[in-house]
């Protein structure tokens, strides 16, 4: 696993490690969003809309 990253030219390392940064946001805001829904008791279609990670990788 450690000889992925490694292995991969920059256009598909900046592809992986992109993905990865983004796949990590996206875990990151469900568990806020779980967590803000169980302790409000809120909604989850309001907590969605108010949980985001601004700057996610796009280049």
């Amino acid at each position: 696993m450690k000889d992925t990253f490694t292995s991969l030219q920059a256009p598909r390392l900046n592809w992986a490690l992109r993905n990865a940064v983004n796949t990590a946001a996206k875990q990151v805001e469900r568990f806020a969003e779980k967590q803000i829904a169980d302790v409000t008791s809120a909604q989850s279609k309001r907590v969605k809309k108010g949980v985001y990670i601004k700057e996610k990788a796009t280049a």
